[in-house]
């Protein structure tokens, strides 16, 4: 299984790191892993970065699909946002289970 959760569009948001201003971390079973890519602020323009945990290294060898969209549409589109890389993940077989927020009353 293939998922992925959008933290900022979570209830919880940015609890975790002042320093980023966005993420996505996906994760698989078979091998399990996890990682991220974080949006930071750099040179006043945002800039997505990939962060995976040494033990994750396993199961980023099996996300060549994701990793060649990226270069692919970086290369020739440019500006890789938290949309594009979700659409990303969902046509390389992700599911999206970001919880949503609850809404105001």
């Amino acid at each position: 299984m293939k998922e992925y959760i959008h933290t900022k569009g979570t209830r919880h948001g940015n609890v975790f790191d002042e320093n980023w201003v966005d993420e996505v971390s996906f994760t698989a079973t078979d091998p399990f892993g996890e990682m991220s890519i974080r949006w930071y602020i750099v040179g006043g323009e945002r800039a997505p970065r990939l962060e995976v945990f040494v033990e994750s290294v396993k199961t980023l060898l099996t996300f060549s699909d994701v990793l060649s969209r990226i270069a692919e549409y970086s290369e020739k589109d440019g500006e890789l946002t938290v949309a594009v890389f979700c659409s990303i993940l969902k046509e390389c077989g992700f599911t999206d289970e970001t919880p949503k927020k609850k809404p105001k009353r």
